[in-house]
């Protein structure tokens, strides 16, 4: 059984039903690959780059039919000259582990298409700094109004912001914590590089296989309608954010 991060399942939920289509997307740093599978239903193709090496088995795993249609690239997407452009550029939980972001999101404004979209997923409310950003690699987290004068600078329009998954993804920022506390003096003092590497690789084994009876798409959904309710009010500790060209 296939583990889905249970944060995810709830970004997951928020994204897909905003996706518009097109003929070609990107997606930055796709991880397992997992949405980039789903990216698939609305767009005809799909070029996807990651830094790490170990994106390369997760595309080796793939079926056939979305192999053919996914362009895997290892690289730094800020070194690679791409050729093409596209409808829709997808970035999840990869602002906040970049240094310039504004030389960031004005590439990936120079590569959509006219009336192309940005979708991105960052960590929500500076408030909600804590161990578990620092040793994940993050730069820093955002508040709303910030996040829109970030893209109003880079000429984006038509800035939606869903806080989403409150209040279950809050709850489960706990663990993370938790977790964050144990692991910290190992972690501190790696590169800003792994820390990112090693918060993008997902957990593998009995334990998350076993996670993935009980927390998969079908039955996080009732949650994720639940937690739709509260998507306009600022309470979430992560924000969904689609934007234009």
């Amino acid at each position: 059984m296939r583990y889905y991060p249970p944060r995810y399942l709830f970004r997951r939920y928020e994204l897909l039903r905003r996706v518009t289509g097109g003929d070609h997307f990107l997606e930055i740093g796709p991880g397992r690959l997992m949405l980039s599978v789903e990216l698939l239903r609305h767009f005809r193709r799909g070029t996807l780059i990651d830094f790490s090496p170990g994106s390369l088995a997760f595309f080796a795993a793939l079926g056939k039919a979305d192999r053919d249609r996914l362009n895997l690239i290892v690289a730094d997407f800020m070194e690679y000259s791409f050729e093409a452009s596209f409808d829709a550029v997808i970035a999840c939980e990869v602002l906040e582990h970049i240094r310039d972001e504004s030389a960031f999101l004005g590439k990936i404004r120079g590569l959509l298409n006219p009336g192309g979209r940005l979708i991105l997923s960052v960590p929500a409310r500076k408030t909600l700094w804590s161990d578990h950003d620092e040793i994940a690699g993050h730069y820093r987290r955002y508040d709303r109004q910030e996040i829109t004068d970030l893209l109003s600078r880079q000429d984006f329009k038509l800035i939606d912001i869903v806080a989403y998954g409150y209040p279950f993804i809050n709850t489960l920022r706990m663990a993370r914590i938790i977790q964050a506390k144990w692991q910290y003096a190992e972690k501190i003092g790696w590169s800003t590089e792994r820390k990112t590497k090693e918060s993008g690789s997902g957990q593998t084994g009995l334990l998350a296989r076993s996670i993935g009876l009980l927390l998969n798409p079908v039955t996080v959904y009732p949650l994720c309608l639940i937690s739709s309710l509260f998507n306009g009010r600022d309470r979430s500790e992560g924000y969904l954010v689609i934007s234009e060209k």
